[in-house]
């Protein structure tokens, strides 16, 4: 979900449910690594190995308060 005010989207991953605020830009494995989500990658996060591939998913979350509208 976008704040169009200061370019932040929240992120949420999946089975945790740890989410939080980040800045457009912002790669989403760094986005993981901040709130503490383990995510392989074993090349560092520079695409080469495939290993941190995540799935974009919008839509209504009510379980977590989000809705990507």
């Amino acid at each position: 979900m976008q704040n169009s005010e200061n370019n932040e989207y929240k992120i949420a991953f999946m089975p945790s449910g740890k989410r939080g605020n980040f800045l457009a830009g912002t790669k989403i494995l760094d986005a993981a690594r901040e709130l503490g989500v383990d995510i392989d990658s074993v090349c560092g996060g520079r695409a080469l190995c495939g290993r941190c591939q995540v799935e974009f998913v919008g839509g209504e979350f009510a379980k977590l308060g989000i809705s990507s509208k």
